[in-house]
């Protein structure tokens, strides 16, 4: 008995809470009815305008009829006239009452609302970004690191640095559009998330709490701000000069025991999760459109790095300005040593694979397997795996050049934007992804006849320097010493 009774007390108490929230909300509802009634005058004021509307329409038609009508006609037929020729105005007129009456009650809506615009948002489930500025702040230096390298393959000082370079290329003061811009560290850690982690715009809208097409505008801002020459492109990827050109040349030197070395150069195929029209409006100016041995369809990145596998120089065009540069000697001119008894002219070269051609500035293995040539072979390829390394790092940190889900006219710029970001982080000394995977794919493309077309006194002359390095090197080798450092 006592249990029912008990049971019986709580069922009154929630059937008088009950009854209390719906007094609450009956409250509510007449204390809104002043809004109501504004809603409900702002739609007569609506409906005014709207038989505002109609009626210059009409008078307009009325014009336009009276002219065309004769002065002899009668008053009857004119006035029938008048009502077939507006005829076909009257939709005209009523599409124009609705879109004053929408824009009447979205003021009404913005005015009540407290910043005038959430009304156009819709609600999502993403909350990547809130949670990791609510946990960032209470996390020791290790641990915060640690988390933005999982989230963005960046430590935190590494991002904060980005976010700051980017500013002046993402900031907008508009006031004007529907939708107030996103902030400035948001929008480059949605893209820099998408970089990381390969995902859609639609995937990385999900965690953000934003739009699919609000990643993808942003994404096209911040890669291009990157990948710009005007912007922040030259800063990070640069020939070398001076100073600099001699630290990579001495670690090289270092390295492979060769002289003047000053860089490794290949190129690395990047899947399009997305195949290219047959006539796109991109295939003339990169190497996209063709379809390798692969069997799938790809655009092709080359690079050239130093020891450190930071790259200066990257291009997916099909005519690179750096081998024009050089060949019209504005780059790689200094410094010159002289090889072997005849005295040949060595200028800063970068090494190569096989598939390359042989050119004065651009040396590759002699491919023999006899017994000095091959030791010779090796230490090129000693130096050559510098870059063998950069795109293995580039493709690990940056997992949406493993399989490049954008059109094919952003797929070159979002590859340089990873570049890029690759050499900002090398340069901050973050440490080599975890994770180690080799490429789907080989890195090189063995034969470039479209990239590549060069004289035949060039590879002459290419082969002589090979020779002259070779023969230097055989007799160190020989005589067991080494290059002064």
């Amino acid at each position: 008995m006592d249990e029912n009774e008990n049971m019986s007390k709580k069922r009154k108490e929630v059937e008088e809470d009950e009854d209390e929230e719906e007094e609450e909300e009956d409250d509510q509802e007449e204390g809104g009815g002043d809004e109501n009634s504004t809603v409900n005058l702002e739609g007569l004021l609506c409906f005014t305008s709207l038989q505002t509307v109609l009626a210059m329409e009409l008078c307009r038609g009325e014009m336009r009829a009276s002219s065309a009508i004769g002065a002899e006609e009668s008053t009857s037929t004119s006035t029938s006239n008048v009502y077939s020729d507006t005829w076909p105005l009257m939709p005209l007129a009523f599409l124009k009452l609705l879109v004053v009456a929408a824009a009447c009650l979205c003021e009404e809506q913005d005015d009540q609302e407290e910043d005038g615009r959430e009304w156009w948002k819709l609600p999502r489930r993403g909350s990547e970004w809130r949670r990791l500025n609510r946990a960032a702040p209470h996390l020791d230096a290790a641990s915060r690191d640690a988390l933005f390298r999982r989230k963005y393959s960046m430590s935190y000082a590494c991002f904060v640095y980005v976010v700051e370079e980017l500013r002046p290329f993402i900031q907008s003061d508009c006031g004007f559009f529907v939708r107030a811009p996103l902030e400035v560290d948001r929008a480059v850690a949605l893209v820099i998330f998408r970089l990381a982690h390969g995902l859609s715009a639609r995937q990385v809208a999900e965690k953000y709490n934003v739009g699919a097409s609000t990643v993808g505008k942003y994404t096209l801002i911040v890669t291009a701000a990157l990948s710009d020459a005007a912007k922040l492109y030259s800063r990070y990827v640069a020939i070398p000069t001076g100073d600099r050109l001699s630290r990579i040349v001495a670690a090289f030197q270092q390295m492979t025991n060769l002289p003047n070395m000053c860089g490794a150069i290949d190129g690395t195929h990047i899947k399009l999760y997305f195949k290219p029209a047959r006539h796109s409006a991109a295939a003339p100016s990169t190497s996209s459109s063709c379809r390798p041995a692969y069997k799938f369809h790809s655009i092709f990145l080359q690079a050239v790095c130093d020891t450190n596998k930071v790259f200066w120089d990257v291009s997916c065009k099909q005519s690179t300005a750096l081998h024009q540069k050089i060949r019209d000697g504005v780059a790689l001119q200094e410094p010159v040593i002289s090889m072997g008894g005849a005295g040949v002219p060595v200028k800063p070269f970068m090494v190569a694979r096989d598939g390359y051609p042989i050119e004065p500035f651009c040396i590759t293995p002699f491919g023999s397997e006899d017994g000095l040539r091959k030791g010779f072979d090796d230490q090129l390829l000693k130096g050559f795996s510098c870059i063998e390394e950069g795109f293995r790092i580039l493709k690990t940190r940056w997992k949406i050049l493993r399989c490049m889900n954008v059109h094919l006219i952003h797929a070159s710029q979002l590859a340089v934007a990873c570049c890029v970001l690759h050499n900002i982080c090398q340069l901050w000394g973050e440490p080599d992804p975890q994770e180690i995977q080799g490429d789907s794919h080989p890195s090189g493309n063995r034969s470039m006849p479209v990239l590549y077309r060069h004289a035949q006194e060039s590879r002459i002359a290419g082969e002589e320097i090979r020779e002259a390095l070779f023969r230097d090197w055989a007799r160190r080798t020989l005589e067991g010493s080494s290059l002064p450092k």
